[in-house]
């Protein structure tokens, strides 16, 4: 968490564990953040192995480095309220059981000095059973503890990851669907869901 330019950077370390020990030879690592705007293999940052809605980081100034080793920083500047980062880490050593196999793990960040800040409140919970059940999803701003647009005139932009952790963007239109409140039934849930919400006041 960055919170009122207390700290200038802060790290994130993957580690691949081979029961008790932690496997520090033979390892290749490569971040992504998400990003809603990768929405199909030819956007820019698009990789294979992350899929849509991540793009591929590489070493930027003031923003992030060790992008593709074990231990990624990340700067103030590359985190906007909220940015989940995620990791691939490929064995390749191959004398090993596990040989170019892809382990993947996600590390996320707030920015505790944006003077907005956005709760998605469920009146159904977040579990589904039995392929039955529905939820609204409503986006509540608040700023300096209070509410703001409670009325919901600001710009809210729904966005649906799927359980492989990709953009769904046959969802909505073009990927998304707008307003304060997300009516959301099993249908939209395929084992599982991850919903996010850019507002715009």
């Amino acid at each position: 968490m960055f919170k009122n330019s207390e700290v200038a950077s802060l790290t994130a370390k993957a580690e691949l564990w081979r029961g008790s020990t932690v496997d520090t030879t033979k390892v290749s690592y490569k971040w992504a953040a998400m990003d809603a705007s990768v929405t199909s293999t030819a956007s820019t940052g698009y990789d294979a192995d992350f899929g849509i809605g991540w793009r591929k980081l590489s070493d930027a100034t003031g923003r992030y480095t060790g992008t593709s080793s074990n231990t990624i920083t990340i700067y103030a500047a590359a985190v906007d309220s909220y940015a989940v980062f995620k990791c691939c880490a490929q064995d390749t050593d191959s004398a090993s059981a596990s040989y170019n196999t892809k382990f993947f793990d996600v590390a996320t960040f707030i920015d505790n000095s944006d003077p907005l800040q956005i709760i998605v409140t469920s009146t159904g919970g977040d579990v589904f059973k039995n392929g039955q059940g529905s939820t609204v999803l409503t986006a509540v701003c608040y700023q300096a503890g209070a509410e703001v647009d409670a009325a919901g005139g600001g710009t809210y932009t729904w966005t649906k990851y799927n359980k492989d952790g990709a953009v769904d963007t046959s969802w909505g239109t073009n990927g998304s669907k707008s307003g304060k409140t997300l009516s959301v039934s099993s249908a939209d849930v395929d084992t599982k869901a991850t919903f996010m919400v850019v507002v715009t006041l």
